[in-house]
């Protein structure tokens, strides 16, 4: 046998493996739905739980008239192209081949009963108004794109092909995006300590921010910092949403921005130890730019009243980075000459 004929026969020998693979599970090459019956419902699709070790439930997803939403934060909005890619990737999941049906194995796989308290899967449960459908997936990533998972009660696990982006606890499945107000739209910002500190940036003529209220003697004034306060508000995205309120007798450091057509957002942090919440206030009550146009005010308090009604009433955990700009002294702008 030449070195061509070699090449074939192997190139050959590789296809076939890959078309016995793909068919094992039925003999006739047509695919198997993992959970048949699912792609007809996705529209009818009520709730998703994710359940873990000890069969806990963790998060609850739930379809609402208008929206869904993460019930064990008080539904606030979820992130709907997650939730619809992993349904989907569900509905259209198929079996790539049967694993191993002894159970002593399952744990190697990630497929152990939920109600084991050291099981390291997530069971999924999809409810319907008409039929509930589970599976419990293990790990993931494996040939690419494929998982293992098992049907709660049967006997078996499996290799499925499907692309799912996963998520345990509740803040994975929050719509994070909160406001994108860039620093261009920004001219002036005011943080107020509860000690009475104040702190102010405002637009450059130049371009950029510069500090308001200078010192008599600074030696360095940070302007890169300054910018980083005006852009605070660019691409503002939530790490957690907090259901537990705050104590009364904390004072939030308050900072307020304002944007050239007249938008005021105020910041409320919250600090107790460790912990650093946000609340946000939106309104429609601050001073244009001179070169505002004339009619922006009523599309402005239009804007003010419709964040107002999605973001007023949470309280929100920022990356710490973004934190620090709405918390930042004096002290940090300047560097005073002894």
């Amino acid at each position: 046998m030449n070195r061509r004929s070699l090449v074939i026969l192997l190139l050959t020998i590789v296809v076939l493996s890959a078309i016995v693979i793909a068919n094992r599970e039925s003999p006739d090459g047509e695919t198997v739905a993992v959970l048949p019956g699912l792609e007809n419902v996705l529209n009818d699709v009520t709730t998703l739980t994710i359940r873990t070790a000890g069969d806990r439930a963790v998060t609850t997803l739930r379809r609402g008239a208008e929206r869904w939403s993460v019930a064990e934060r008080g539904d606030y909005p979820a992130n709907v192209g997650k939730i619809r890619q992993n349904l989907i990737a569900l509905a259209k999941a198929t079996v790539v081949e049967q694993k191993t049906a002894d159970p002593a194995l399952y744990p190697r796989l990630g497929v152990e009963d939920i109600a084991n308290e050291d099981a390291s899967g997530l069971e999924f449960v999809i409810d319907s108004p008409d039929e509930t459908f589970r599976i419990i997936i293990g790990r993931t990533g494996i040939r690419g794109d494929h998982a293992y998972a098992r049907i709660p009660g049967s006997d078996g696990s499996l290799l499925i092909a499907a692309k799912l982006e996963l998520g345990e606890e509740p803040a994975e499945w929050l719509d994070r995006a909160i406001i994108d107000i860039p620093s261009s739209e920004i001219i002036r910002v005011t943080t107020t300590h509860p000690d009475g500190e104040i702190v102010g940036i405002r637009a450059a003529e130049a371009g950029g921010f510069e500090p308001v209220d200078v010192p008599d003697d600074p030696e360095t004034a940070d302007t890169v910092l300054a910018g980083s306060i005006g852009a605070a508000l660019a691409d503002l995205r939530l790490v957690d949403v907090s259901t537990a309120g705050v104590d009364r007798d904390l004072e939030p450091t308050v900072t307020r921005f304002e944007t050239r057509d007249g938008l005021a957002i105020t910041t409320r942090v919250f600090t107790d130890g460790d912990e650093r919440l946000v609340g946000f206030e939106f309104t429609a009550d601050a001073e244009p730019d001179a070169g505002a146009a004339a009619d922006a005010a009523a599309a402005t308090s239009g804007r003010a009243t419709e964040l107002q009604a999605r973001f007023g009433g949470w309280l929100f955990v920022l990356a710490d980075y973004k934190t620090d700009l709405l918390t930042h002294r004096r002290a940090d702008l300047f560097e005073l000459s002894e």
